[in-house]
């Protein structure tokens, strides 16, 4: 039997650069979503989505309990994850935008 393996694949490319300068891979267990980005004023990169089954940041791993759960994380600007959190309950939880 086959197993499909889903993933986030992350990476900032600025335009006048035309380079990437830094990439993420992230992935779990289900299907994991993105629906937000947004970058603040000191170059941190913030992004939000969602997922069933399971997700993994800095290697630690966390379970969906509901339908799926939402997730937050805040990116340097060398790419180094600064903060992450997943939120959620019984339901349906999702992080769909992110404004300053």
């Amino acid at each position: 039997m086959r197993r499909i393996l889903p993933f986030i694949f992350l990476f900032p490319l600025f335009l006048s650069a035309q380079e990437i300068d830094w990439a993420m891979f992230i992935n779990g267990a289900g299907e994991e979503l993105l629906d937000a980005i947004a970058t603040d004023s000191e170059g941190n990169t913030y992004v939000g989505g969602y997922f069933d089954g399971s997700i993994a940041f800095n290697n630690e791993i966390f379970l969906a309990p509901g339908l799926s759960d939402g997730f937050l994380f805040k990116v340097s600007p060398e790419g180094e994850m600064l903060w992450h959190a997943v939120l959620g309950g019984s339901g349906v939880s999702r992080v769909t935008d992110i404004q300053f």
